[in-house]
């Protein structure tokens, strides 16, 4: 998709909202409760600014990175015409495709795409391609989730997180120092409006945290066990065949916590909070090799 494509979309609505939240907070909290020349109130300043750059930065990449794409004609380097004529035949076979089996590490065939695509890749139907790793396709950042913008992503949960939560909070310091001048001076239209503005607040910032806080847990836990949205499906049907035989089934791509964060995030912690690009082509990972 094109960037006028992805702003057709739930795009702009959130960017309203970011706008929303941004005049609120501005006016009520750092306007009118704060002193914005105090040392307070210069702290506040700095840290809702910082995270509303880093917040609306990683918005902005996770829409607008490309998730990642297969490259044109891609096969693995290893395989002669022959080869890949004689694998697209067995792909398109009849009995593999009613097969329950499934190998998370193989090269797999996309019908639609009519072109070979490497593990972890998988077709959307929302935009017409094959994304590498593939997590979900998100409609509030119309565009899928896959290796290249996974992090993004991510931070944009953790930076939005953060900030409603430290909305919320100087939001009641701010209730409770409207209502007691109330109670000791003569009411006038402006407290009404500010209790008017916290009250809105609270209605958009509440339901935010809710549910970024329910996709944020489940992203981390795919994100300790290296798995993605579309591959919980499959590795959930291959754990049930195998406690039928008694046996215990080992994901081929978990690599222990420590690792799995490093695939995601990067290799240096101290840079896990910070917006940078993924590390690695998204064709290649651990115990195989797939060249272009």
């Amino acid at each position: 998709r094109n960037r006028h494509e992805r702003m057709c979309s739930l795009v702009p609505l959130v960017l309203c909202l970011f706008v929303w939240c941004y005049v609120a907070f501005s006016y009520v909290a750092l306007y009118m409760w704060l002193d914005p020349w105090s040392l307070s109130g210069i702290a506040h300043i700095i840290v809702f600014h910082v995270l509303t750059v880093l917040l609306n930065y990683n918005y902005l990449k996770a829409v607008y990175v490309d998730p990642g794409r297969v490259p044109q004609h891609w096969r693995p380097a290893e395989w002669s015409d022959a080869d890949a004529a004689q694998r697209k035949t067995a792909e398109l076979d009849p009995a593999k495709l009613r097969s329950r089996n499934y190998d998370f590490t193989e090269v797999r065939f996309c019908r639609k795409c009519d072109a070979w695509k490497p593990p972890r890749c998988h077709h959307c139907s929302e935009c017409e391609r094959c994304t590498l790793k593939m997590d979900h396709h998100c409609p509030w950042i119309n565009n899928c989730v896959g290796y290249f913008n996974h992090k993004y992503f991510l931070l944009f949960l953790t930076y939005i997180l953060i900030e409603s939560l430290y909305m919320m909070v100087v939001y009641m310091f701010c209730l409770v120092a409207v209502s007691e001048e109330m109670s000791t001076t003569v009411p006038t239209g402006w407290h009404s409006l500010q209790i008017i503005i916290i009250i809105f607040q609270f209605l958009t910032i509440i339901p935010t945290i809710i549910g970024c806080s329910c996709l944020y847990y489940y992203q981390l836990q795919m994100v300790f066990e290296n798995i993605t949205g579309i591959e919980t499906f499959n590795r959930d049907l291959e754990e049930r065949k195998m406690r039928k035989l008694g046996k215990v089934y080992q994901f081929p791509f978990d690599r222990g916590t420590s690792r799995n964060c490093n695939e995601v995030f990067g290799p240096k912690p101290q840079m896990w909070l910070c917006p940078t690009e993924p590390l690695g082509d998204g064709l290649s990972y651990k115990g195989f090799e797939m060249e272009v």
